[in-house]
């Protein structure tokens, strides 16, 4: 008797079958029978074989809309790609996981797939090689595509309406599920661990962790205690000191970028163009803390913001870095900060350089700490801040911060520093700003024992020629620049009254002061009057007017007689507005006029004398 002959079935037959039946069950929203069929033996060996084919059917459904309305059908993907990750060859299973992972626009499938990839990570053990480097990139993808949220003009307690912005939110999920994916893997590397054939990994994840402190986790607001971007905050911090035992390390990185911004041709070649022939040194530079691409300044400036400018306590920080050198850093992280139009990372760049000021001595910081330029680009990129940031909180701040900046400096640093930023700066009221930290600097020498000679002799002219911009123009705008007007002839006045004995020089310079600022802004202060003058008439005629026709007429006659300030004409306004513009101006003449003839009397008394 012929015994039968049972034919297997053909492999590839099988995995056709197992495609097609659990495609028609996802289909189907048969969930129950799909993870039945997941588990059957039959299938087992297919399963394995035919990975690729599956990853993306069940990927497919992880979305928000699933999620909430369909939990049942999420969950069986969920447990099938888990399967997968489990039962599969890692090393295949994780390229298709990571291209599943690309998904810009889908928050869940992209939190829900770092769950098998960490499972395939996690079975590689010491053959991971470069894949978790792959997974992290994914990750800084995903994150650097998120929204940041809407910039709102926002003071005091107002920061918290900061919350109901939906792109909040999404950060804020997408953080909670990178975190914990991370923190798998560092605590493999940990310092508890201390083995060097784990230290790259150590330094990639340590790189990671920082990156991740910048766009768009650096535009959320980490002041409430409470809320969960704080702990996400105190979470990133927390695992970066499991890796390394010194956050301010990271300095000498920071440091390469000032001296790339300060000599760019001497940093290509220091650390660019050389030839690294030792691997230990090849590998400090192939470098994951040095590039932008890598890590961002704002990841940098919000990583020492949460350690210094805010209340987020460390386990330890350390002390033996000399103040002057943190703050060379900090000058330059607040001022990635400050040069963006977001509010809050104004804020952070303020409160930054504020908490390394207060460590400084005052008088400390010599000239040659001026050759590095990134002390007079901060001071330009603050006084950005102090001119057009619209919230008045961060305004007055930014002032603190101006004064406590000036207040480092030895004399000689502080005059080259103040010569330099006349030059700088064009703003009126900066300049006046700038001319009282001279009077302030003046009267710092005339108290030293014996007389400090920075602000005194041929340095007192020079300041004089700076803050008055002699030789003065008669037609120069007056109403433009008034506040620094007032700010040079207070500033004239307080020495020929105070420096009787010319111990400054300034005596030495009075008929220069009279020949090329005094007499031309005489004469500009009575042309400037006659023209205001002349404006009012003309105004308060068509003010006139305008009161016997129908609104529309007057509106439009408005536009007749413009006033013009440093060369730009007035935007349209009432009639009434421009003659109460012109009523200020004529005011501001007023003031010039009395403080030019108190300065007059004192120094033909003394000429008297």
């Amino acid at each position: 008797m012929s015994e039968e002959v049972v034919e297997k079935p053909n492999k590839n037959d099988l995995h056709s079958e197992l495609i097609k039946k659990l495609t028609s069950l996802l289909n189907n929203e048969n969930t129950d029978d799909a993870l039945i069929l997941i588990n059957d033996e039959q299938f087992s060996a297919s399963l394995v074989d035919c990975s690729w084919d599956l990853i993306p059917i069940a990927s497919g459904y992880l979305n928000s809309y699933n999620i909430k309305n369909k939990p049942d059908l999420f969950q069986c993907c969920v447990t099938l790609l888990e399967n997968i990750a489990s039962r599969c060859d890692p090393a295949e299973t994780l390229l298709e996981f990571i291209e599943q992972a690309e998904c810009l626009d889908n928050d869940t499938k992209f939190c829900t797939i770092l769950r098998p990839i960490a499972t395939c990570l996690k079975r590689l053990e010491g053959s991971r090689g470069r894949s978790l480097e792959w997974c992290i990139n994914t990750i800084k993808s995903h994150v650097s595509e998120l929204p940041v949220p809407e910039n709102q003009k926002l003071e005091g307690d107002e920061i918290v309406l900061l919350d109901t912005d939906p792109a909040v939110f999404r950060i804020v999920n997408v953080y909670q599920a990178i975190l914990p994916f991370l923190k798998l893997f560092i605590s493999e590397v940990s310092l508890s661990h201390g083995e060097i054939v784990i230290a790259n990994q150590r330094e990639l994840l340590l790189s990671s962790m920082i990156s991740l402190l910048g766009k768009p986790f650096c535009y959320l607001e980490f002041e409430d205690k409470k809320s969960l971007r704080r702990m996400l905050a105190d979470d990133i911090l927390k695992c970066i000191t499991h890796l390394t035992g010194n956050p301010f390390r990271f300095f000498e990185y920071v440091e390469k970028r000032i001296m790339q911004v300060s000599n760019p041709k001497s940093f290509k070649e220091d650390y660019i163009e050389k030839d690294y022939s030792s691997t230990k040194e090849a590998n400090h530079l192939t470098d994951l803390f040095t590039p932008t691409d890598m890590i961002s300044d704002l990841a940098y400036a919000n990583f020492y913001y949460l350690i210094l400018g805010s209340d987020l306590q460390l386990p330890w920080v350390p002390c033996v870095y000399h103040p002057h050198y943190v703050l060379q850093n900090c000058l330059y992280l607040s001022s990635c900060l400050l040069k963006n139009p977001e509010y809050l990372l104004i804020l952070k760049g303020l409160a930054l350089i504020k908490a390394a000021l207060v460590r400084i001595d005052p008088f400390s910081v010599d000239t040659d700490a001026l050759e590095l330029k990134i002390y007079s680009k901060f001071i330009e990129d603050l006084s950005q801040v102090m001119i057009y940031c619209d919230v008045r909180e961060q305004r007055e701040s930014s002032f603190e911060v101006f004064k406590l900046y000036f207040r480092i400096f030895t004399m000689e640093a502080k005059y080259l520093l103040i010569i330099h930023l006349y030059d700088v700066f064009n703003h009126s009221g900066l300049r006046s700003c700038l001319t009282s930290i001279v009077k302030d600097s003046v009267i710092k020498c005339l108290e030293s024992d014996p007389i400090d000679p920075s602000f005194t002799g041929k340095r007192i002219y020079a300041l004089l020629v700076k803050a008055c911009k002699m030789p003065f123009l008669s037609s120069s705008d007056l109403v433009e620049i008034s506040d620094e007007i007032i700010g040079s002839l207070n500033f004239i006045r307080f020495l020929v009254i105070r420096d009787k004995t010319n111990l400054t020089g300034v005596w030495n310079f009075t008929a220069k002061l009279e020949t090329d600022f005094i007499h031309p802004l005489r004469e500009g202060l009575n042309m400037s009057r006659a023209h205001y003058q002349l404006k009012i008439k003309d105004l308060e005629a068509q003010d006139k007017f305008n009161k016997s026709q129908t609104q529309n007429e007057a509106s439009k006659s408005n536009d007749k007689i413009s006033i013009t300030v440093g060369g730009k004409t007035l935007p349209t306004m009432p009639t009434r507005e421009k003659i109460n513009f012109c009523l200020q101006a004529m005011n501001a003449f007023d003031v010039m006029e009395s403080i030019l003839i108190r300065v007059n009397e004192c120094i033909e008394q003394r000429l008297l004398k």
